[in-house]
């Protein structure tokens, strides 16, 4: 999964996936801009909640690994 590939990914993304480990990454690198609200951010970190772990959480490309029902969620300020 890559935030940030062609189109990019700025609405939220829905995925089923299976207990497992998995990498995610921020392409763009940091910043991203919301043209509809004319605001620019700056990539933070990576969160989740629910039944798993994430490795690096400070870092754009990272891996997580899911147990059971899990959000993961990009924060950028």
């Amino acid at each position: 999964m890559i935030l940030g590939a062609n189109p990019p990914l700025l609405t939220p993304q829905f995925y089923y996936l299976n207990p497992g480990t998995y990498s995610i990454s921020d392409k763009n690198g940091s910043v991203i801009f919301f043209q509809g609200y004319g605001l620019t951010a700056t990539f933070q970190n990576w969160t989740i909640v629910g039944n798993g772990n994430l490795n690096s959480p400070s870092k754009l490309s990272t891996t997580f690994t899911v147990t059971g029902p899990l959000v993961l969620t990009a924060i950028y300020i």
